[in-house]
């Protein structure tokens, strides 16, 4: 697995975001929805869920809390992408090493 520390980077990044989301959003909404937002793992949930695009039943009903979860829906669509880009980009280098012509260095004839 070539791609071990890209997507170490990635996790670290997502379950960063998911966190940062987490405790906003449950400093945000726990005041007027505490059945919801009971704590900071019920919001951990609802960040992973809004993250991964799945949606969520539980929802804000703040205008703070409502612009929170808009942006992390809007990242969440960036993560998503970013694997794919990791994958894409391996796959192409492969392809690329496979069938590189490679020359000899002094005189520059077709090794094969």
């Amino acid at each position: 697995f070539s791609n071990k520390k890209e997507f170490g980077i990635f996790a670290t990044i997502y379950s960063t975001i998911a966190i940062i989301a987490a405790v906003l959003m449950y400093a945000i909404e726990n005041p007027v929805q505490p059945h919801i937002f009971a704590d900071i793992s019920d919001a951990l949930w609802w960040s992973i869920r809004v993250l991964a695009t799945v949606g969520s039943d539980a929802f804000p009903i703040t205008p703070a809390g409502k612009i929170l979860a808009s942006t992390l829906s809007i990242v969440g669509i960036g993560m998503i992408a970013l694997p794919t880009a990791i994958i894409a980009v391996s796959f192409t280098r492969s392809v690329i090493k496979r069938y590189q012509v490679k020359t000899c260095p002094h005189c520059g004839k077709e090794i094969k």
